[in-house]
């Protein structure tokens, strides 16, 4: 476990080789299948359209609005959970003044 912690550190972290990822290629790695693959459906829904079949695209509209408020709810709420445990875990703690022994 702990190599391969040593590997992604070193594969993140590293500029000056100029071969290791980015924290901005490494997130574009991850969202980019995920952009793709939620787009398939609605692309096929769109162009699956017959001469029998119809597509009501109020519907269609309807259900791609609550599929993406599902998606920001969860995405907020994961940003709210993030926020809090940052706060509470680096707040400022009071420090009462010591006083002198003599």
């Amino acid at each position: 476990m702990i190599e391969h912690m040593r590997i992604f550190k070193y594969s993140v972290k590293s500029k000056s080789v100029g071969v290791g990822l980015t924290s901005g290629r490494l997130l574009s790695l991850i969202l980019a299948p995920l952009l793709v693959a939620s787009l398939i459906p609605i692309l096929d829904s769109a162009f699956a359209a017959e001469a029998e079949q119809l597509i009501n695209r109020r519907v269609e509209i309807w259900g791609l609005f609550y599929r993406l408020m599902a998606a920001a709810f969860v995405v907020g709420a994961a940003v709210q959970g993030v926020m809090a445990f940052v706060l509470f875990r680096f707040r400022e703690k009071k420090e009462k003044p010591q006083e002198v022994v003599r």
